[in-house]
């Protein structure tokens, strides 16, 4: 073998272990991003949680359909803890594919549950028109733009 066929194959190895390591350093970089993505909703659930020791009250509105009046809920913290769950529901939504697979179930319960209650028909009444409905991420009967009664 003449030096330059020598060359040219030690450049081709070198070639071929750099692509190697450029492809297992974009598999960790995408595990990296995907469990960043999963720690958020894990945060943002938690936060949820906080909310709804802090003020049990309103869990009839956001897992269940209890009639919301005005008058007797506070209203601006409903939305405040609602955003938040609307978040997570969007952002689960979106991300789906980076979900490790055995929690993506308790993540579709938990939507199926939040998306049918009172306090996110309520919260899309006022609110929805800052979700971007078309894609689907919410179901076409709690994408409301009008604002809920005392909201202004």
């Amino acid at each position: 073998m003449e030096s330059i066929e020598i060359a040219q194959l030690i450049a081709s190895l070198a070639t071929a272990v750099t692509v190697l390591f450029l492809v297992y350093q974009i598999r960790l970089q995408t595990v990296s991003t995907n469990n960043q993505i999963y720690q958020n909703f894990v945060s943002n659930s938690l936060e949820i949680d906080k909310a709804l020791i802090a003020h049990p009250e309103l869990r009839k509105y956001i897992y269940g359909n209890e009639p919301i009046d005005p008058d007797k809920v506070d209203v601006n913290l409903l939305l405040s803890v609602e955003e938040l769950v609307v978040d997570v529901v969007e952002n689960v939504k979106i991300f789906e594919k980076q979900i490790p697979h055995d929690n993506l179930i308790g993540w579709k319960n938990f939507i199926r549950r939040v998306e049918s209650s009172s306090g996110f028909d309520y919260f899309m009444d006022a609110c929805g028109h800052w979700y971007d409905t078309e894609r689907g991420t919410f179901n076409a009967e709690s994408g409301g733009t009008q604002p809920a009664a005392g909201i202004s």
